[in-house]
C-alpha cells in the first residue's frame, strides 16, 4: 500500500494530481488548471475525486474521459482496495444500521454496505482515513474489510 496510509489522512487534490500525472493518466497542463481553478468557493466542500471528475480532462495516454469510475478504480489499485459501486437495492438497511449508528456513519463519511457473520464490508472515500476500523471491529466483534466507492454515492446513501 502507498506510503500516505496513515491514520486519520484524507485525501488532498495536490497529491492526486501529483499520482495522476506521475501513473500518466493526466497531464501537467491539466493538473495546473485543476489546481489553479480549485481555488473557487463552490468547490470547497467537493471530494478531490469529484472536483477531478468535473474538469471532464481526458486520459493522457488513452484519450478515454477521467470520469468519477475510472478515478476511483485507479485510486482503488494504487491503494489496494476493492472499488465497488454501490447499490441501494443490496443494502439490509435494518441489519447494516444495527452494526453501525448512522451518526456514526456520518461522522466518519463511511457506509456499511455487507454485514456477514464475521466481517462487516464498510464503503470509504478516503482510503488513507481508516481510523474508524479499529473501533468499529471491538463494538461488532466482526473484521471491517474497507472498500472504496465514489464520494456522491456515499454522501447520497447515508442521507
Amino acid at each position: 500500500m502507498h506510503q500516505l496510509k496513515t491514520r486519520g489522512e484524507r485525501l488532498h487534490l495536490g497529491w492526486l494530481l501529483k499520482e495522476l500525472v506521475r501513473d500518466g493518466l493526466l497531464t501537467q497542463a491539466d493538473a495546473t488548471s485543476i489546481a489553479a481553478k480549485q481555488r473557487r468557493a463552490d468547490e470547497a466542500q467537493l471530494h478531490p475525486l469529484d472536483i477531478i471528475a468535473a474538469r471532464q480532462c481526458s486520459h493522457a495516454q488513452t484519450s478515454e474521459s477521467l470520469g468519477i469510475v475510472v478515478l476511483c478504480q485507479w485510486l482503488a489499485t494504487k491503494v489496494e482496495l476493492e472499488f465497488v459501486v454501490l447499490n441501494p437495492l443490496k443494502i439490509n438497511v435494518p441489519v447494516v444500521t444495527a452494526e453501525m449508528s448512522f451518526a456514526y456513519a456520518q461522522r466518519y463519511g463511511i457506509l456499511c454496505i455487507q454485514v456477514h457473520p464475521t466481517e462487516l464490508v464498510v464503503a470509504t472515500s478516503e482510503p488513507f482515513d481508516l481510523s474508524w476500523i479499529e473501533s468499529l471491529e471491538q463494538t461488532s466483534k466482526k473484521t471491517v474489510r474497507p472498500v472504496l466507492a465514489k464520494p456522491q454515492e456515499i454522501k447520497k446513501y447515508s442521507l
